[in-house]
């Protein structure tokens, strides 16, 4: 006797299918752009996933005109928000957080915040949404930085303000530049799922 639905097997392919593709990023994260440095920085593909994907994944959300935004209350609006990609960039970053300090020891809230964040901007409505990847992980990546700076100096640690200027718009230029080719994956994933759902 099955105990799933088709449907929900399928569902869980691809929650499974996401969670190795991120579990992945940090294997290639950690053997090699660990070592691809630019100027002592490397890019964070773990926060380039995280960010695209709350970017991408945006469920059952209508195209709203400008007349029925007009119309919807704040809350409406909020409500709309949390079912699209705010929670999968939420569970995705507290995923990542956590593979993230059983290695470091620090468990990095940006990186839920930030996928949380990265929700609110649907690139669905947009017909070229590959240009607008570039300039949203940079501006992401920089306020995660920021935050993860926040984290640090709480935990006394010293240098952390020098850190985040000399580094955080280096590394966020380079997430920046490797997003599109972070895209195309999780869109296509994305894209299945959506099609599957029909």
């Amino acid at each position: 006797m099955n105990i799933l639905s088709i449907s929900s097997k399928q569902k869980l392919f691809l929650i499974f299918l996401v969670i190795s593709f991120s579990f992945f990023a940090w294997v290639i994260q950690i053997i090699f752009i660990g070592k691809l440095r630019l100027a002592h920085v490397c890019a964070n593909l773990p926060l380039t996933i995280i960010i695209v994907t709350g970017l991408v994944a945006n469920f059952n959300y209508p195209k709203e005109n400008p007349n029925e935004i007009k119309r919807i209350s704040l809350g409406q609006v909020v409500k709309n928000q949390f079912k699209n990609g705010s929670i999968s960039g939420l569970f995705l970053g507290l995923f990542l957080a956590s593979i993230e300090k059983s290695l470091t020891g620090v468990l990095p809230i940006a990186y839920p915040l930030v996928g949380f964040l990265a929700g609110y901007f649907s690139l669905r409505n947009f017909s070229l949404p590959v240009f607008l990847i570039i300039p949203l992980v940079f501006m992401f990546s920089v306020l995660a930085q920021a935050i993860f700076s926040l984290e640090l100096f709480f935990l006394h640690v010293n240098g952390v303000f020098n850190h985040l200027i000399n580094f955080a718009m280096i590394e966020a230029s380079i997430n920046a530049l490797i997003a599109p080719f972070v895209y195309f994956p999780i869109n296509a994933i994305y894209e299945y799922w959506i099609n599957m759902e029909k």
